[in-house]
């Protein structure tokens, strides 16, 4: 929810520092509230400008959002805090947008502390690549023109306080555990950016690693996505790890079969909302492009039991609707040559105290009926009041460290950041490929790592510092036939 200037006396310093699942520490963007960027509010909106850690240091917007500190739900809505980055005017109903989901690494234990979503939504993936690289912010935000919307999900729900919000999540009696990304709450934040920021419904695509990547797919299921680039992911099959209920010892190895959140980890009750095996719901993606770069490797999304089946099900669908007949289209399978690089990603800290403030709903309403975007509006929110301070002992998005099975964090840091690309990696090489020009091709990229002989790629932690260049950006571009970038600043 928005929160006025009056909210920075109250804050204290967040803590500066930031366990990865990788094992590294980052920097937050800054140390303590008084090094906050000044709080802006253009008439539609309350933001403040970063810059990018790097000699070039481009400046940025951000706005983050989320519950009150009373927030109590029973569907959901609502509960997510959220990060919108833009440059330019704050309301812009023509521009293209780019949603990002994190791992499980970026979940927030108080989605009500904006430190915390800053932090936790700041961590990874693009918005890292974003925070880090003047290039890359300059290509993404300016010269595309997107906005990007990164969504942060609380860890876990008590089902005895009907509170997402600051819970221990380690006792199954009285928790359920957050797996995956709920398509009618991102739906809801969609509808509040539309509102208060603008964008244009038929430029929408999504990224994500790990459990982002399962929650852009089966966001894909219900939202017209031009494209998707994940990683380490895919549709998820009713034999997925993450459909599975468990009694788990720790938040980040726990299951979630089931959407009902008065569901406890440790109850056997019947489930009145399984969570859907989207699998079979790959023909939502017919007007889509869709990557997945993955690893023979990965023991969490093995390419062979979630890419390839993801886009053999995605073409199978797809050359059905074209074509009419039974005929079946193989995944597209690429191999992504060992001298690919990782992003670099140099550190810069997250704030510690109320950044730009845009609120998700704080009422608890049920879930959208319909799947189509949320409606389009061109008249700015009005102004809220302010909510109470967050709490000085709220911890900022600790990530606990993940077992095997767990989600991956962000990639390790790297000191400076790059303002360019690195080399291109070797072309990929396609092998089956269906070649029905009508039909949207999903395409697998897999990592292999041709000098290590035996080895069946990287795991799924490592998989997940891959497919953050231009040529990944350009991929979600040319889904809204925008003009391509080159991640070079100028």
């Amino acid at each position: 929810m928005q929160i006025g200037p009056s909210v920075l006396t109250a804050v204290a310093a967040a803590a500066a520092l930031i366990p990865s699942a990788l094992g590294q520490t980052k920097v937050a963007i800054v140390s303590s509230a008084a090094k906050l960027p000044p709080l802006q509010n253009d008439g539609s909106a309350f933001y403040r400008t970063f810059r990018a850690n790097d000699s070039i240091a481009f400046p940025f917007n951000i706005s983050t959002s989320g519950p009150p500190k009373t927030f109590k739900t029973t569907t959901g809505i609502g509960m997510y805090g959220w990060n919108f980055l833009f440059t330019g005017s704050a309301y812009n109903p023509s521009r293209p947008l780019l949603i990002v989901l994190g791992s499980s690494a970026t979940r927030s234990s108080d989605t009500s502390d904006a430190v915390s979503v800053l932090t936790a939504g700041m961590s990874e993936g693009w918005t890292y690549r974003i925070r880090t690289q003047s290039a890359s912010a300059q290509s993404i935000l300016s010269d595309a023109g997107l906005g990007v919307l990164n969504i942060v999900s609380p860890k876990c729900y008590n089902t005895t306080t009907k509170s997402p919000l600051r819970n221990a999540c380690l006792d199954p009696k009285t928790l359920h555990s957050l797996r995956h990304y709920r398509p009618e709450v991102i739906n809801d934040v969609l509808s509040q950016v539309q509102t208060i920021f603008g964008f244009d419904t038929s430029k929408v695509v999504g990224a994500g690693a790990s459990m982002g990547a399962r929650g852009i797919m089966r966001l894909g299921t219900s939202y017209p996505l031009k494209a998707a680039s994940i990683v380490a992911g895919g549709l998820e099959s009713n034999t997925s790890t993450f459909l599975q209920p468990s009694l788990c010892a720790t938040v980040n190895t726990c299951g979630e079969p089931c959407w009902d959140l008065s569901l406890a980890d440790g109850q056997s009750r019947p489930c009145a909302r399984p969570v859907e095996d989207d699998m079979l719901l790959a023909s939502r993606f017919t007007t889509s492009k869709v990557q997945i770069y993955a690893s023979y490797g990965d023991s969490v999304a093995n390419a062979s039991t979630v890419g390839i089946p993801t886009c053999d099900a995605i073409n199978k669908a797809a050359t059905n609707a074209s074509t009419s007949s039974t005929t079946t289209s193989s995944s597209t399978t690429l191999s992504m040559s060992s001298s690919t690089v990782p992003p670099s990603t140099t550190d810069l800290p997250p704030p510690s105290s109320t950044t730009t403030d845009l609120p998700p709903s704080s009422t608890d309403v049920p879930p959208p009926s319909s799947t189509i975007p949320p409606a389009t509006t061109d008249l700015p929110p009005s102004s809220t009041t302010d909510v109470p301070p967050p709490s000085s002992t709220d911890p900022p998005a600790p990530s606990d460290t993940p077992s095997p099975s767990a989600d991956p964090s962000s990639p390790s840091s790297t000191d400076p950041a790059p303002t360019s690309d690195p080399p291109s990696p070797t072309p990929f090489t396609v092998r089956a490929v269906n070649t029905t020009t009508a039909v949207p091709i999903c395409q697998v990229r897999i990592k292999t790592t041709p000098r290590l002989a035996g080895t069946l790629g990287p795991s799924h932690t490592q998989l997940c510092s891959y497919s953050l260049d231009a040529k990944d950006m350009n991929y979600l571009i040319s889904g809204y036939n925008g003009r391509p970038v080159t991640f070079v600043s100028h």
